[in-house]
C-alpha cells in the first residue's frame, strides 16, 4: 500500500501538451490499485506490471513537441529507475539468513588377544607354549614307553589351558600324525577331572581306545573358557593311554605327535 499510494496523488494533467493521458483519468489508477489491494494479491510481478504499465500508457499517449523531449525522456528514465528499485528492494526483504551446525561420531576398534599353552606336569603350574611339532611338549609316561611288549599300556597326563592375555573362549579340535615304526600301536585320550592319568584313570572319551598311533578317527571336540582380568581360564585335564597289541614287532620305533587347535568363539 505504502508503494501504489503516490498513484492517488499523481497530477490529472501532464505540465504541457495535449491528448488524453491515464493521468488525466487518476479514478482508472486508483481503481486498478484499490483491486489489487482488495484481492490479497500484491505480488512483486503485479506492482511491477502496475508501475511500468502506467508509464508506458502515459507515455504512448502523450506525444510531446519537440521542446518537450528532454524532459519526457528525464520522466521514463526516472520512473524506470523506480521500478528498478522496487523489484531490487522486494527482492532483498525476502532473503533469510541461515544458521548451521555440526555434530561427529567417532568410534575406536581393536583386536582381541588369544594364546593356547600346555603343561605336562600340573593344572596350576608348568604352562608354556608349544606352536609347533618341533616344539612339542614332550609326554611323562607313568611307564617306561622304550621297552614295551605286547598287551603292554603307558600312561601320560597333558593338561591345556588359555592363557591370561586371552580375551575369547575356544573350541579345542584335535588332530594326530605317526612317524617311524607304529605297528600294533594304539591310544586312548579321555578328560579326566583331575590332573594324572593312570590305570585306575576315568573320564570321558575323546578319542575311543583301539584308536592307530597316528589317526584320530572319532575324536570329540572339548570347549576352553577364558579366565577372568588378568588370569588364566580353567585348565582341561587329559590323559593318554597308549598300547601295544599281540601285532607289536620286535626292536620297532616309532612316535605319536598330536595336535589342539583351538578356536576362539564369539566373545
Amino acid at each position: 500500500r505504502q508503494l501504489l499510494r503516490p498513484l492517488e496523488t499523481l497530477p490529472h494533467t501532464l505540465p504541457t501538451g495535449g491528448g488524453p493521458t491515464i493521468a488525466n483519468r487518476p479514478e482508472c489508477s486508483v481503481r486498478l490499485a484499490r483491486n489489487i489491494l482488495d484481492s490479497q494479491q500484491v505480488t512483486l510481478e503485479s506492482i511491477a506490471w502496475f508501475r511500468v504499465s502506467h508509464l508506458v500508457r502515459d507515455v504512448g499517449w502523450h506525444q510531446p513537441h519537440e521542446g518537450e523531449a528532454m524532459q519526457a525522456d528525464s520522466k521514463k528514465k526516472f520512473r524506470a529507475v523506480l521500478v528498478g528499485g522496487l523489484v531490487v528492494g522486494v527482492g532483498a526483504a525476502v532473503t533469510l539468513a541461515a544458521w548451521n551446525d555440526s555434530e561427529f561420531a567417532q568410534g575406536t576398534f581393536a583386536s582381541g588377544q588369544f594364546n593356547l599353552e600346555g603343561s605336562t606336569t600340573s593344572s596350576t603350574e608348568g604352562f608354556a607354549d608349544h606352536p609347533s611339532s618341533e616344539d612339542a611338549a614332550a609326554l611323562t609316561f607313568e611307564v617306561n614307553p622304550e621297552n614295551m611288549s605286547p598287551n603292554d599300556s603307558v600312561y601320560a597326563p597333558f593338561s591345556v589351558r588359555l592363557d591370561e592375555t586371552t580375551t575369547n573362549d575356544a573350541s579345542v579340535d584335535i588332530t594326530a600324525a605317526a612317524g617311524g615304526t607304529t605297528t600294533g600301536m594304539s591310544y586312548r585320550l579321555i578328560q579326566t577331572e583331575a590332573f594324572g592319568c593312570d590305570s585306575d584313570t576315568a573320564g570321558t572319551d575323546l578319542v575311543p581306545a583301539g584308536t592307530a598311533l597316528g589317526s584320530v578317527s572319532g575324536a570329540a571336540a572339548f570347549d576352553l573358557a577364558k579366565g577372568a582380568a588378568a588370569s588364566a581360564g580353567e585348565a582341561t585335564n587329559l590323559c593318554f593311554i597308549v598300547t601295544a597289541d599281540d601285532d607289536m614287532a620286535q626292536d620297532q620305533t616309532g612316535t605319536s605327535t598330536w595336535e589342539f587347535t583351538a578356536t576362539s568363539k564369539d566373545s
